[in-house]
Order: structure tokens, then sequence, then C-alpha cells
């Protein structure tokens, strides 16, 4: 709901200003969002859950949890490491392009830690999880993911996840 209403196809042709606008605007919603689902996850699950669900949000978003204000202030972060954390972030890396794009620049983000911060992370992140690389194209309707296909949403892939999940 956060992007509904956005034409992405005309963001190019916007002033800066309103650019800016409407990405803050797209912020502002997605956060309001973000604060509601979290709401409904505290009473669907228990503590144990919420927690790990933390870690695997963060494990997941390594470059923007570590960019973001939260995370910035709870590790400690230097004005020269949030630069240079803000310069790996800029670079960018294709969230759907090759895994070792992504594992590159989520090195890279975590190098610019002191050994403390990087100590501090790991206890953040709890037990490392491999998420699945995405999925795309095939055969039917989803691809394979897709209802009744062979990749992860298919006939007892979901389950297994979950129980990836659950350790």
């Amino acid at each position: 709901e956060a992007f509904s209403g956005i034409n992405f196809q005309e963001i190019g042709s916007l002033s800066e200003e309103e650019r800016n606008k409407r990405f803050t605007d797209m912020r502002t919603k997605s956060e309001a969002a973000m604060k509601l689902l979290d709401e409904k996850l505290n009473k669907s699950l228990d503590q144990k859950q919420v927690t790990r669900l933390k870690q695997l949000a963060l494990q997941r978003d390594v470059i923007a949890s570590l960019v973001g204000p939260d995370l910035g202030n709870q590790l400690k972060l230097t004005d020269d490491q949030q630069a240079k954390l803000r310069e790996v972030a800029a670079q960018g890396f294709p969230p759907f392009g090759p895994p070792e794009a992504r594992k590159k620049a989520q090195a890279d983000a975590l190098a610019v830690l002191t050994e403390p911060q990087k100590k501090q992370w790991n206890d953040l992140t709890g037990k490392s999880f491999t998420f699945p690389e995405p999925q795309f194209g095939g055969p039917g309707f989803g691809g394979l993911g897709g209802p009744g296909g062979r990749g992860p949403g298919g006939p007892g892939g979901e389950r297994k996840i979950v129980a990836q999940f659950d350790k």
C-alpha cells in the first residue's frame, strides 16, 4: 500500500524536489505499514519467534540495516563508518542479481565494522541462515516456485523453509 498510486515511470521526469517529496511520502507510508505489521506479528508470535524474525531481517538486509539510524546508534558507528557504509549502499547491487554481487556488497559493509562491533552484529543476527535464492521464470504460472511448481512455493517447499526458520 505504501507504493499505491506511484507511477515509477514518471519519477525520472519529476524535479528533484518533487521526486524527494514522493520518496518521503512513500517512506512515511512504508514505515507506518511496517509498524502495523510489527504490532500484528507481536500479537501472533511468541517472543522467541519475534527475536528470530528480527535476526533474520538483519541478515537479509545487511546494508540497509547498517545504514539505518537505529542500528547505527546501537553499534555506535562513527561518522566515518557511516560515510563508508553510505558509499557501499550507493554502489548498489541488483537485488535480484547474481548472489555473488550481494554477498560482496554485504562483506564490504561488514568490513567497515570494528571487531567489537562485528561481535555485537553477530549477537544481533543470531545463528546464520542461508536464504533460498530467488527463482525466476520456468514453466507454468508463477515459474518453478508457483502453484504446483517444484520450487520453494511448490508442494512441500514452503514447509521446508518454515522448518529451517524454526531452527
